[in-house]
């Protein structure tokens, strides 16, 4: 038997749940109503004609499905200012990203969701003020990005999933330029962020994920947090002020075959 499903009066606010031996009882149901929905975290829904008795199988999903995913999102580094000879301000930069993945369920409840994603994420206008400088940097860097989340799912309405998820990711720089503008004389210069003798970044970054989806069939909306735990700078000193990290908001749109 199952027990706790949801089983709801399609066209009505009317629902009930099964019961320790995978019964259920529907009373004042009007006359109008045709059908009923059975839902269950793990199983297919199953839509079915109303009846005095009805005898209901639910079968179980696919323990393995595939998502392509795309969103957008602002990052940006966490700079604090300690003093006047600082790198004091990095507005947010507004980035997109692209991937695929595959949600492997292994229990009612929760779910494996690995994936692989390009990420633009990066920083403008990033001052820099000493004694014999000042100007800004915007930084433009692409990753290759590989979340590992672990995914708790509920069913909230007869339409969709919410699901909640959290986990570590890894991340490597593809390529990436940054632009150098002196506020002094207005020069400008571009120079490669990964590699050279004047790249600003390191390659490899690696941090946490958290956030939150609905998801309607086959169609999810997300939202995702991402804080970086690695230092991104390869060079930074400690009276510039704390180390910053990498930290990234990101609105997705996910389509699961």
């Amino acid at each position: 038997p199952v027990v706790g499903a949801l089983v709801s009066v399609l066209g009505t606010n009317l629902s009930t749940i099964t019961d320790v031996e995978g019964r259920f009882t529907l009373k004042d149901i009007p006359e109008k109503a045709q059908r009923i929905r059975v839902k269950y975290i793990g199983m297919q829904p199953k839509d079915v004609k109303i009846r005095p008795v009805m005898n209901i199988t639910l079968d179980f999903e696919k323990k393995l499905s595939f998502f392509v995913q795309a969103g957008v999102g602002v990052s940006g580094y966490n700079f604090s200012a300690d003093n006047d000879e600082n790198i004091y301000e990095g507005n947010n930069h507004l980035y997109i990203q692209g991937g695929v993945g595959l949600n492997y369920n292994f229990s009612t409840y929760f779910s494996l969701q690995p994936s692989v994603n390009v990420v633009t994420k990066g920083c403008r206008n990033m001052w820099r003020i000493s004694s014999d400088t000042q100007g800004e940097v915007d930084v433009n860097p692409i990753y290759f990005e590989v979340p590992v989340l672990i995914a708790a799912r509920f069913i909230i309405s007869d339409f969709g999933k919410l699901i909640f998820n959290a986990g570590p990711y890894a991340a490597i720089g593809i390529v990436g330029k940054a632009k150098y503008t002196d506020s002094w004389d207005g020069s400008s210069r571009k120079f490669n962020l990964f590699s050279g003798e004047e790249a600003l970044l390191k390659r490899f970054d690696a941090g946490v994920q958290a956030g939150f989806a609905y998801e309607i069939k086959h169609i999810g909306f997300s939202y995702t947090f991402g804080y970086g735990l690695l230092k991104p700078f390869k060079e930074w000193n400690k009276e510039w002020g704390a180390t910053p990290h990498n930290i990234s908001h990101n609105f997705g749109l996910k389509y699961i075959f």
